[in-house]
């Protein structure tokens, strides 16, 4: 036999309901990204790609558009665009620098291991990478370049198309 529940009760059991599902999801942390628990280990400011772009981007006026009507115009200013990119980006390093590499994770998978890692690039600008080794893999192993930039590369290779 079924007893009635009287408002209140019917009141306090929505209210517990709607309690647990906003209590288990503030236990759980939100995943933010890939340094997720090693913002003490790096400055993350470092791995801001907007900030450094807007930063340059504030530094270039447009003096470089395109106005070319001749052969001979075109290659002067691809010549005077690829002297002021190089100048954006800061140049070329004039000596190899130092990588500060740092290893950041090593987590095992069924397939695969996973090693989470940064490096400076060039003075104050960290880089981000993953180095993933298959389980059945031996040394030395082939690998592929999947960072910006290795792209059109690949389209050389035999192996590739």
């Amino acid at each position: 036999m079924s007893r009635k529940l009287t408002r209140r009760e019917v009141g306090l059991a929505g209210m517990s309901a709607a309690l647990v599902p906003a209590a288990s999801a503030a236990t759980e942390p939100a995943y933010t990204g890939a340094l997720d628990g090693f913002e003490g280990r790096v400055e993350t400011a470092a791995f801001d790609p907007v900030s450094w772009t807007r930063y340059r981007y504030e530094d270039a006026p447009l003096r470089m558009t395109f106005r070319a009507s001749k052969p001979r115009e075109a290659q002067r200013w691809q010549r005077e665009l690829r002297a002021k990119v190089t100048e954006l980006i800061g140049g070329f390093p004039s000596k190899k620098a130092a990588l500060k590499s740092q290893t950041l994770e090593v987590r095992d998978f069924p397939n695969y291991r996973r090693e989470k890692f940064v490096f400076e690039s060039r003075p104050g600008f960290f880089v981000l990478g993953y180095l993933l080794t298959p389980r059945s893999a031996t040394a030395p192993a082939p690998h592929d370049d999947l960072s910006a930039g290795a792209w059109p590369r690949r389209r050389r290779y035999r192996w590739y198309r």
